[in-house]
């Protein structure tokens, strides 16, 4: 796609340029507007401040908003657009397109999927730079890698979605494990660390179903992600067992705790200020700003949050408190976090 982008310095001196749009790469606006304004300042000097960059943000965005690619996705779980763990590659060459693939070594060869007529989308967020790994003798897919845009992804999305309600652990879930029974988690964790298994920030999580498919999703920061889906060696899924044994434990100590408070005083029954609660009303021009607000004065100094904590907060401000405690009780949200949402909301 070719378009012809005209600009104005002034009614006697003009500069054109010519942008060539890949359609298979994403365009990333603030970097093309970048290169748009140093060219600017090579050919206008100082009449570029008479350029309202605004200008060059609007025109990108009409260019992205062409994009009228078909969208191709699939509900089934560790899977991009139906395409899976094992599935043969000339299946894969009947229903999608594929660029030339290349060895990465003896073992292993990558194909990228040609998405210049076909958009992918995974949980509500489009894709870019799929990648397929097949391993000798390259019949079938054995790994899929894909960067994710607009859209967090979320373990409690993929648990509810996929049934694999449990088998997600984030950052938090692992520390919470090592803190609760350290003797028999510890060194499973540190194993598990050294082959980079373990999700480095609290936005990240990793899903490890019964028959070893796994889903490692990494977040970079507000929408922008990766993730790989791959089968796991059974000795390593038996790490994780560990874990999630662990966590079982911790979330049947937490119930019985509860259960005995309970017979006295329902602590998650706290007397919610419907006030405070406008304030985390999904839709509201300062939701996001909140939510962040909130997530760091609990202890999440990137004030990231995930779709836990909404529902936690969506469930104490509409009365659900059982719900809301359900959360706390099944590892969904953190403890010590919990209990700071419900001072800040009661305030």
């Amino acid at each position: 796609m070719l378009l012809k982008l005209e600009l104005s310095a002034s009614s006697r001196q003009r500069s054109v340029w010519v942008l060539v749009i890949h359609r298979q790469k994403e365009v990333d606006i603030i970097k093309l507007a970048r290169v748009i304004a140093q060219k600017g300042r090579n050919s206008l000097n100082t009449k570029l401040e008479k350029i309202t960059i605004a200008c060059f943000f609007s025109t990108i965005l009409l260019i992205s908003g062409c994009d009228r690619r078909p969208i191709t996705k699939s509900d089934m779980p560790f899977s991009l657009g139906g395409i899976y763990i094992g599935i043969p590659k000339s299946e894969v060459d009947r229903a999608h397109k594929l660029l030339p693939c290349k060895t990465e070594s003896k073992a292993v060869a990558e194909c990228y999927l040609d998405d210049t007529e076909q958009r992918y989308d995974f949980l509500g967020a489009s894709t870019s730079y799929a990648k397929l790994k097949l391993r000798n003798p390259y019949e079938s897919v054995s790994e899929i890698e894909f960067s994710t845009k607009g859209k967090i992804i979320s373990k409690s999305d993929i648990e509810s979605k996929w049934g694999i309600k449990g088998r997600c652990l984030s950052k938090n879930d692992i520390e919470e494990a090592v803190k609760f029974d350290g003797e028999s988690t510890s060194p499973f964790v540190r194993y598990l660390n050294e082959i980079n298994l373990i999700p480095s920030n609290y936005g990240s999580f990793i899903c490890i179903a019964a028959n070893a498919q796994v889903l490692q999703y990494k977040n970079y920061g507000g929408q922008d992600g990766s993730a790989s889906i791959f089968y796991l060696q059974e000795i390593w899924v038996r790490n994780f067992e560990h874990i999630f044994e662990a966590r079982a434990r911790m979330a049947g100590a937490k119930e019985e705790i509860d259960q005995k408070l309970n017979n006295s005083v329902a602590t998650h029954e706290v007397k919610i200020n419907l006030n405070t609660c406008k304030n985390y009303e999904y839709g509201a021009d300062t939701y996001h700003d909140n939510m962040e607000k909130l997530a760091k004065i609990v202890g999440r100094k990137d004030g990231y949050y995930d779709r836990s904590i909404e529902s936690y907060v969506g469930s104490l401000c509409a009365g659900k408190t059982s719900e809301a405690q359900s959360m706390v009780n099944d590892g969904s949200v953190d403890r010590e976090e919990a209990q700071a949402i419900r001072k800040i909301l009661s305030q």
